[in-house]
């Protein structure tokens, strides 16, 4: 029952801020697209996918954020080929979903969503510095507990 819930829930908030959803999406990652202009932005992520709510609720964030830069003229790709601000926009995006799921919200998925996020970034920053940069969103988190 409660999949039926999160799913109408999802629904109803992709039709409120014009988001295409695609819920026939594989079961190992979820994805927000984020297109300029008119065509419509897309969330990718399937029902029965574990903590289902928590990134659609991850990804809605995304797309609400990157729409506001736009509106203001900020270069996406420029503003996200910092490390940081990359971090900080993924930080934001927790904390958004966190705030909405209050009591629900697992912050140790959102830890371990972060730690396999910046692994890629290892060539840029060092594994130290990735590692107290995770420790400290999860105290972020917590705090909102």
């Amino acid at each position: 029952m409660k999949i039926i819930k999160d799913w109408m829930y999802a629904i109803s908030a992709c039709k409120k801020y014009g988001i295409k959803w695609n819920p026939w999406f594989g079961l190992k990652h979820a994805q927000a697209s984020f297109c300029y202009g008119r065509r419509k932005n897309i969330i990718a992520i399937n029902p029965f996918y574990p903590n289902f709510k928590q990134t659609f609720l991850h990804e809605l964030s995304h797309i609400l954020s990157f729409t506001r830069m736009d509106n203001k003229g900020i270069d996406l790709d420029l503003h996200l080929a910092d490390f940081h601000k990359k971090m900080v926009e993924e930080t934001k995006a927790w904390v958004f979903g966190k705030r909405i799921m209050k009591g629900d919200f697992d912050s140790s998925v959102a830890k371990s969503c972060l730690q396999s996020y910046t692994r890629n970034h290892y060539a840029i920053v060092c594994s130290d510095e990735v590692t107290s940069y995770t420790d400290t969103v999860y105290k972020c988190l917590s705090k909102f507990d």
